[in-house]
């Protein structure tokens, strides 16, 4: 039985969607850089932890555009009696996305950091965010790191098997579909309080 490639419509749209956020994220690091060198401000950790994050989203960009140029994120794999046939396309893309997953986690890390110790500079003289503060800045850290390294070796020591084809992946790999949803839920949820922190603090002013 023979087999083709869906049709690809969207590979366009998606480099676009790559380069524009690439040039926006630097343009916003770099002009904040500069806007505290024209004051005359020391950078603090929270600089210094966005632009650690920035080199890692670039990196992740980076990954997604080569995929979508080399045209293997875009398309879908071939199917033969609903199971999906392995390729030369299905293994590389499968190369991009365990470099893509092991990424994210330390770039959303450094960025959840950076607003923290943002906040820190802003509130940090509040005895009780203060506190609050170092905390949440050890649930990040861990969050990030322990995401990480499950992920770097969610199939062990056999690095192979992560870009294996579906079935070996599935049967000799921990089950990444469970541990995704975790880092999602987990993820929205550290947004959130982040988010909530200062708000005692705001309403007080007002």
């Amino acid at each position: 039985m023979g087999y083709s490639f869906a049709p690809v419509n969207n590979r366009d749209g998606l480099i676009a969607m790559c380069i524009i956020f690439s040039i926006s994220s630097t343009t916003a690091v770099v002009l904040r850089f500069y806007a505290r060198r024209f004051k005359g401000l020391q950078f603090q950790a929270d600089d210094w932890l966005i632009a650690a994050s920035l080199v890692f989203v670039l990196g992740l960009n980076a990954m997604f555009l080569a995929g979508c140029i080399q045209n293997v994120i875009t398309g879908h794999s071939p199917v033969v009696n609903d199971f999906p046939v392995s390729t030369e396309k299905e293994h590389m893309a499968e190369r991009y996305k365990y470099g893509f997953q092991t990424t994210e986690k330390l770039a959303f890390g450094l960025i959840k950091l950076s607003i923290l110790f943002l906040w820190r500079r802003i509130f940090g003289h509040v005895r009780a965010f203060n506190r609050a503060s170092w905390v949440m800045i050890g649930i990040v850290t861990a969050w990030s790191l322990a995401f990480f390294f499950a992920t770097v070796f969610q199939c062990g020591l056999d690095w192979s098997r992560n870009w294996a084809p579906i079935e070996i992946f599935l049967t000799q790999c921990s089950n990444t579909l469970d541990m995704l949803s975790v880092f999602t839920a987990t993820d929205i949820i550290t947004d959130l309080m982040i988010i909530a922190m200062p708000i005692p603090m705001v309403r007080e002013d007002l």
